[in-house]
C-alpha cells in the first residue's frame, strides 16, 4: 500500500520564513527570515544598516569613424598605460567596424564615463588624429561572464 505524502497546511509559512503579528493591526503576517531578523535586531536596540542596491552598470559604445588599430593602440597606450582598466570598469572590447573602429565598455555610470571622456579620451583621440567619436550609452540589464 502506498504511503500518502504529508501535506502542508495552506497557511503554513514558507521555508526560511516565520510568522509574527503586525504591531499596528495584531494580525499575523509572514516575512522572510532576513527581514524578521532585522526587525528583531532593531527591537533589541541594535543599529541595522541595509545594503543599498548596487547601481546598474552602463554600456558605452564609442564609434571612431576614421579609427584604426594604430590609432587605437596610441590612444589606449595613454589611457591605460599599465594595461589596466579604470576602477569599476568591467569590460573593454575593441575592433574594426565599418570604415572605422568601435569600442564597447561596461562602466559603473554614465557620469563617470563622461568625465573620463572629457578629461582623458577626447584629448588622447585628438592627439592621435582621430575625429571626435560618437558615444552611445545604454543600461546593462545583464552581463554574463565565464
Amino acid at each position: 500500500m502506498a504511503r500518502k505524502k504529508p501535506t502542508k497546511p495552506a497557511d503554513a509559512a514558507p521555508v526560511g520564513a516565520h510568522t509574527h503579528k503586525d504591531a499596528r493591526t495584531n494580525i499575523p503576517t509572514r516575512e522572510l527570515a532576513g527581514f524578521a531578523a532585522e526587525d528583531e535586531m532593531r527591537a533589541r536596540g541594535y543599529s541595522v544598516q541595509l545594503r543599498k542596491e548596487p547601481k546598474m552598470a552602463v554600456a558605452v559604445i564609442v564609434d571612431f569613424p576614421d579609427g584604426n588599430a594604430q590609432k587605437y593602440e596610441q590612444v589606449t597606450g595613454k589611457l591605460f598605460p599599465e594595461g589596466k582598466l579604470p576602477e569599476g570598469w568591467r569590460v573593454h572590447i575593441a575592433g574594426p567596424a565599418g570604415n572605422g573602429w568601435q569600442v564597447v565598455n561596461v562602466v559603473p555610470s554614465q557620469e563617470q564615463f563622461e568625465t573620463f571622456a572629457r578629461e582623458q579620451l577626447l584629448p588622447a583621440a585628438q592627439q592621435a588624429g582621430d575625429a571626435p567619436p560618437r558615444i552611445t550609452f545604454f543600461p546593462v540589464y545583464r552581463l554574463i561572464r565565464n
